[in-house]
């Protein structure tokens, strides 16, 4: 993110997450963390996230796609995860899918999360950015899913 402005303050950093591209150490806790995250905005706890994000399938997808994981303080504070479109079993995106099916090799990202005390400080909006910086770079259909 070079040249772009820093919503992030120190401590706070911005990672392309790739198993290959990260000390093994750093991804444990970033999955830990995005699931951690996950269970504190799903609907069972207030939040809007849809379906369960499970340890083993946040590793799988972090190994093989782009991921963003913003952290404070050496803390998860946001992520946005992406999947291969055949690997979603949410019924609201299979009917999504069934509408627009994107290219053969289009991929969904979402969710997309903020812990609640760093929304409105421009986290989100950075890990889109990188994303469709990562997105342009593979020349890939991307499917969006956005909840609001």
């Amino acid at each position: 993110m070079r040249g772009a402005s820093n919503p992030f303050g120190r401590g706070q950093k911005l990672y392309f997450l790739t198993q290959a591209g990260l000390p093994p150490a750093l991804c444990l806790s970033s999955v830990r963390g995005i699931v951690e995250l996950a269970q504190a905005n799903d609907p069972e706890h207030g939040g809007i996230l849809l379906g369960r994000l499970e340890t083993e399938a946040v590793s799988t997808t972090i190994s093989q796609m782009p991921s963003i994981v913003a952290r404070k303080d050496h803390q998860v504070v946001g992520f946005l995860l992406t999947w291969p479109k055949a690997s979603v079993q949410i019924p609201i995106i299979a009917t999504m899918l069934q509408v627009y099916p994107g290219n053969k090799d289009a991929y969904l990202y979402a969710p997309i999360c903020v812990e609640e005390t760093m929304r409105g400080q421009g986290i989100a909006a950075a890990m889109f950015a990188l994303v469709e910086k990562l997105v342009a770079a593979a020349s890939r259909d991307t499917i969006y899913q956005l909840c609001f």
